[in-house]
């Protein structure tokens, strides 16, 4: 960055200061001196390091920094980008350190020129980088977010993998297949209250004990571990029922009463599982969770789309009135009296040959960085070009002004993306180089160039943030079809087991027949032995 810094100024007018020559040095230059260096450290704070025992500090030059210096600038950015190989387009770290710095640069030269102006040009500098700075929060928590469902696919389809062994039918034993998974109430042992408390301990995972304090006591209230009976099931269903037409529940679309009543059954419905079988109501603990986890995400993914459809709105919008707006702002006033306001360009009142030229060329490029505004009116062509008036001091604590009390007026957020801030901001920069572009030609041209870059860097920041929504709602999908392929695969390994195990249970009760009756027959023969016949 230093070695970005102009050089001396030449002697030629046309590159004079807004203060006031040198020669007339008094208290009230010193003074306005002072007070651009106190806004040049503000800027540009000074850089201390120690060097063999010594405490150096380099500042920022206040000199004032002439057209060749402006050019000499361009060169060296120009150099620097292709020695570095930095893209053209994207987003390119290189690129965009060299820019910064070349904005530092300009900011300082304006500063210098115009203290007021400087600020203003510092005030947009940082709404830039934070619009920057969001955008990339943005695309990283996307790219986090297509990560994790990602991961989540992967989790989901290992784990289905996984329990597809479990599901496999395995031989029938005698009539204890058709026991409950806990013993009789009647058979209490050691076996049966172990399964008692380890079924309390899930159902207080599950379902956490709520607290609370009543009259000084302190009062806890536990999930029952009590069975419930089919009647129980039979009254819950027309309470829910119930209540859903009493809160007046939707039935399709999307619904908060419906889903919190929801919830409710189905948490009762896992505490009545787990009393049964442990082992089943934690499977189904896992359903709810993932259940509850894709809502989440789908819930994440439309905020995130109607966020993203509210900007390609407003940046519709923006297209629209973006003249009509900026047209108020391109009018310039005619410069005051004072010598420190004087444009880089010699007085009016020596009006020659070399200064129409240049004027024109102002213009010219003027034009290229505003394009005029062509309309028909009443059957007339009117065409709006941007003034070419020198703004003063005046008129940029005017535009300051007015920045602040349309952001008040439009409400528009301090931080993060705001399309509203970046509007007006935008307007304001448009014209800032305009204003600069007038003083020194050079300098608005590569103030263009450093806007022409970071708008370029913000358009690929919202491209990546849009791809990466893309790719985070196609792997939320993959991630529901290798579910769904999963689950489909455990129904049929299910309707295998089934099918295994009446054959198996066919095969043990004819087993089983064939032993009575061979058992019937021995009896027979055994009691005709014991008892024969006289």
């Amino acid at each position: 960055a230093p070695t970005l810094k102009g050089t001396h100024p030449v002697t030629d007018s046309s590159n004079k200061p807004c203060v006031s020559p040198r020669g007339k040095t008094s208290l009230v230059e010193a003074k306005s001196n002072q007070q651009t260096e106190e806004i040049l450290n503000s800027i540009l704070p000074p850089r201390e390091w120690s060097e063999n025992g010594q405490l150096w500090i380099q500042r920022a030059s206040s000199t004032p920094a002439t057209r060749l210096d402006v050019v000499n600038l361009q060169e060296e950015l120009d150099r620097r980008l292709q020695q570095r190989q930095a893209r053209e387009t994207g987003i390119c770290p290189v690129r965009r350190e060299l820019y910064n710095q070349v904005f530092d640069e300009l900011i300082r030269q304006v500063t210098i020129n115009c203290a007021e102006r400087g600020l203003l040009l510092l005030r947009v500098r940082d709404e830039i980088r934070m619009t920057i700075a969001a955008y990339q929060t943005l695309y990283e928590s996307s790219i986090a977010f297509g990560m994790r469902k990602a991961l989540q696919s992967e989790q989901g389809k290992a784990d289905m993998e996984r329990m597809a062994p479990t599901l496999k039918g395995t031989h029938p034993v005698t009539d204890s297949s058709n026991k409950p998974c806990v013993s009789p109430r009647g058979k209490t042992s050691l076996v049966e209250a172990k399964s008692n408390q380890q079924t309390e301990e899930i159902l207080n995972s599950i379902l956490p004990p709520r607290e609370w304090s009543e009259n000084g006591q302190l009062w806890i209230q536990r999930a029952s571990s009590t069975p419930a009976t089919r009647l129980d099931v039979v009254n819950l269903q027309e309470e829910l029922d119930r209540r859903l037409q009493q809160r007046q529940a939707r039935e399709t679309g999307i619904c908060p009463v419906r889903r919190e009543l929801y919830n409710q059954v189905f948490d009762e419905l896992i505490r009545q599982v787990t009393i049964n079988c442990a082992e089943r109501g934690l499977l189904l603990l896992r359903v709810r969770d993932e259940i509850r986890m894709t809502i989440a995400a789908y819930q994440t993914l439309y905020e995130s789309s109607i966020a993203f459809g509210m900007r390609k709105a407003l940046q519709s919008e923006q297209g629209k009135a973006d003249m009509e707006r900026m047209a108020p702002t391109l009018k310039g006033t005619h410069p005051v009296t004072d010598s420190s306001n004087k444009p880089c360009v010699s007085p009016r009142g020596k009006t020659s040959l070399v200064e129409a030229k240049s004027n024109q060329q102002t213009e010219e490029i003027l034009n290229s960085i505003l394009p005029p505004r062509e309309w028909s009116e009443n059957g007339q062509l009117w065409i709006q070009r941007a003034s070419s008036t020198p703004a003063t001091r005046l008129d940029v604590v005017n535009l300051q002004e007015e920045l602040d009390r349309r952001l008040q007026q439009r409400q528009a957020r301090e931080t993060g993306i705001c399309p509203v801030r970046r509007e007006l901001y935008n307007q304001v920069f448009d014209e800032l180089i305009r204003q600069v572009t007038i003083n020194c030609a050079e300098r608005g041209l590569l103030l263009l160039r450093v806007r022409d870059e970071i708008r370029m860097t913000i358009a690929a920041y919202q491209t990546l943030y849009e791809s990466s929504i893309a790719f985070g709602m196609r792997k939320a999908l993959q991630s529901e079809q290798g579910k769904a392929d999963m689950e489909r695969m455990c129904e049929q390994i299910e309707k295998r087991a089934a099918e295994q195990r009446q054959l198996e249970e066919k095969k043990h009760q004819d087993e089983i027949q064939f032993l009575k009756r061979n058992n019937q027959q021995l009896k027979a023969q055994l009691d005709g032995i014991m008892n024969p016949k006289k």
